[in-house]
């Protein structure tokens, strides 16, 4: 396919962590989403990721549904280690995440112990 995941790959391959995230679609992750981790069935059999940290965000507004598992589950398949999960419900805080005083001190927490 003629699109930019080679590219992508090479920058999670150089990179020494991961932030993944994923508004919740339905209960679950975005199908593009989906299909990203899908086209990375290489790197998922081979755990080319293994030794590299990730940090997953997942958003919604009525439930997270199953998104915040799909979200953890498959990005650590690639082999990362998953060392926070960050969840905002954007109804409680008219979409303003800012907002959202834990969710951000949260936000800001894991930034700092990736530096």
């Amino acid at each position: 396919m003629k699109d930019d995941l080679n590219e992508v790959r090479e920058k999670m391959i150089k990179s020494d962590g991961l932030v993944m995230g994923s508004p919740t679609y339905n209960r679950e992750v975005t199908g593009q989403l989906k299909t990203f981790y899908d086209r990375l069935w290489y790197d998922i059999h081979n755990q080319t990721f293994i030794g590299k940290y990730a940090v997953c965000v997942n958003t919604y507004i009525f439930s997270s549904g199953c998104s915040q598992k799909t979200l953890r589950d498959l990005t650590m398949a690639l082999g990362y280690y998953v060392v926070e999960m960050i969840d905002a419900n954007l109804l409680r805080f008219g979409n303003e995440i800012g907002r959202d005083s834990k969710t951000m001190k949260k936000s800001f927490r894991c930034g700092g112990d990736a530096l």
